[in-house]
């Protein structure tokens, strides 16, 4: 059985581990916008990645972590404070919003980010990130971006507790995947250029089933992660003996 011991040392290891985290993401974000020039380069598909760096899918995952474990971080801060009513219902307003944002876009934009750039690298890296890249670009920092966000869905699938429903978490998801589509297609009407190498070898209808390929497994991956999140936190919850939480808190 769960006793408040026990609980204590799980709440500071989950303020040690959001704020390593949040240390790590902020560092990255840091150097690749003050250290990285991919400018200087002679390949029009590496100072593309300069120029409209902001809108890649891989910048828009790893600034919306970043945002994410500073609001998580700012929520850990707020219980130093002495809990007034005002406070504390800043706290449940930051909860509620922390599990939709975690559910709906944190959890499915990561895992697609690391998926399917990891599995096209090793088809093609030329698709993804031009080799040309690399005199510019250390090789640490594309883990940084493309493997260590793993680490925050690995972590929060253990610490976000609450659940939005699954029918508000796919229309956040919806909601997201237009607004990425209508930036990624504007740039390409703007530049007459592909944001990534692959859909210059795709003819329209693979592009158009390629997106609409990602939602489908941005909504599965959804689903995953509510299961997994309802077995682990269902199971703590039984064994602290607080059985009538369970539906309040997951449901």
């Amino acid at each position: 059985m769960e006793t408040p011991k026990n609980r204590n040392k799980m709440e500071r290891l989950e303020v040690w581990v959001h704020t390593l985290l949040f240390a790590h993401h902020s560092f990255a974000s840091i150097y690749l916008n003050t250290q990285i020039d991919l400018s200087k380069s002679k390949y029009v598909q590496v100072t593309d990645m300069q120029n409209y760096k902001y809108r890649y899918f891989t910048c828009w995952n790893f600034v919306l972590q970043t945002l994410y474990l500073g609001m998580v971080c700012l929520y850990h801060l707020l219980k130093i404070f002495p809990q007034t009513k005002s406070l504390i219902k800043t706290q449940k307003v930051i909860s509620n919003i922390r599990s939709f944002v975690f559910t709906s876009w944190v959890f499915p934009t990561g895992m697609l980010v690391a998926s399917i750039f990891w599995t096209v690298w090793y088809i093609n890296r030329e698709l993804v990130l031009p080799s040309a890249a690399d005199e510019l670009l250390p090789s640490w920092i594309n883990h940084c971006i493309h493997t260590n966000i793993l680490f925050v869905l690995l972590a929060e699938i253990f610490f976000c507790k609450k659940l939005p429903s699954f029918k508000d978490a796919v229309k956040g998801a919806l909601i997201f995947c237009l607004a990425y589509n209508v930036n990624f297609f504007f740039t390409y009407y703007q530049t007459s250029r592909w944001l990534y190498g692959m859909f210059a070898v795709l003819s329209w209808p693979e592009r158009l089933i390629f997106m609409a390929f990602n939602f489908l497994l941005s909504v599965i991956l959804i689903r995953i992660s509510m299961v997994i999140q309802r077995n682990i936190h269902q199971k703590k919850l039984s064994e602290s003996g607080n059985h009538k939480l369970i539906s309040k808190k997951l449901l």
